[in-house]
């Protein structure tokens, strides 16, 4: 260590104004590191002395390792396959939903509700107590048509005198339906059998004391 000291000594002044620190001689720059480097004069050093300010103090050498920071290589991430979307099912699709197509009397009016068994309820207002429905299906039918008759919301039939229902085909034949009605109560049901293919049912009635 102490020769490759006495070596360097020779190669560097101090620098008057910052004695802590170390001036490279110009020469040796041009001569050194152009013999180690291969390469022009004027190519970084390898290695410099910071001289002491006392004697108590002993010199710092500084190489070219200090000065070079080697970048620490990462391995990539892996790459990571493409998450597909889940398919989302179709909501499937309607097939007993009914709508009112035409009626007898513009003061009639008709609600259609359903229940749990997919069976429909017509409520019907009818003032005159005499009229005519016809229904359309978008889908199947429902097994049941259950058909509640009123004068209005606070008035019933008196008394139910005739009902019928039947399905009506593109050519316009009618084709009855079995029916049960209730007098008493101004209710009636429709029974439609599964083999029915008719897109639209008519619905008639008439009250004994309209």
């Amino acid at each position: 260590m102490c020769a490759l000291l006495s070596a360097c000594d020779s190669n560097f002044v101090p620098d008057r104004q910052h004695p802590r620190r170390a001036v490279e001689s110009p020469h040796s720059l041009s001569s050194a590191n152009s013999e180690v480097m291969g390469g022009p004069a004027g190519a970084v050093s390898l290695m410099s002395i910071e001289l002491p300010n006392n004697k108590d103090e002993s010199p710092v050498v500084h190489t070219i390792a200090d000065r070079v920071s080697v970048p620490t290589t990462s391995r990539p991430a892996a790459s990571q396959p493409a998450t597909q979307p889940a398919t989302q099912p179709e909501p499937p699709p309607v097939k007993d939903e009914l709508k009112i197509v035409a009626q007898q009397r513009p003061a009639d009016q008709f609600r259609l509700t359903r229940d749990n068994e997919a069976n429909a309820d017509l409520w019907v207002l009818c003032p005159s107590g005499i009229g005519t429905v016809t229904l359309q299906r978008t889908a199947d039918w429902p097994p049941l048509i259950r058909v509640h008759l009123r004068y209005d919301l606070t008035r019933e039939f008196s008394r139910l005198e005739g009902f019928t229902a039947s399905e009506v085909t593109p050519a316009g034949a009618k084709i009855p339906l079995k029916t049960t009605a209730n007098k008493e109560t101004a209710q009636a049901q429709i029974a439609i059998p599964g083999f029915a293919r008719s897109p639209r049912i008519q619905i008639e009635w008439i009250d004994a004391y309209r």
